[in-house]
């Protein structure tokens, strides 16, 4: 499994990863905490380049139960344009309106050798 965290003072998120194939991450798990009692919500989302370089960034999953929850999703992810890299972004929102957000690292896939 590939992946990693961050921790932002009103968030922490991140996710792992493992790469099935050059096409498909199976599993994927994102987890986002809300560490700040601010009126704002949380969320994070996958992101991975495509073999002709252009991201692809995943619909956000948001956290909106407030201060000290956490949400994880298990997903997985299939993009024919193929997958060479992935790192998940996180996000504090006030509202629709992305006011903060972090990435992590991004980790390779190896099944481009």
């Amino acid at each position: 499994m590939i992946g990693g965290v961050i921790v932002t003072p009103p968030a922490t998120g991140g996710g792992t990863w493992n790469f099935a194939s050059r096409t498909r991450l199976n599993p994927v798990t994102l987890t986002v905490q809300d560490r700040k009692a601010d009126g704002m919500n949380v969320g994070v989302r996958l992101v991975t380049r495509k073999s002709n370089g252009t991201n692809h960034a995943w619909p956000w999953k948001r956290l909106h139960s407030g201060s000290g929850t956490s949400q994880s999703w298990g997903t997985s992810a299939t993009d024919n344009g193929g997958i060479r890299l992935a790192w998940t972004q996180v996000g504090v929102f006030d509202g629709n309106t992305l006011k903060l957000m972090c990435e992590t690292a991004e980790g390779t896939n190896l099944h481009w050798g």
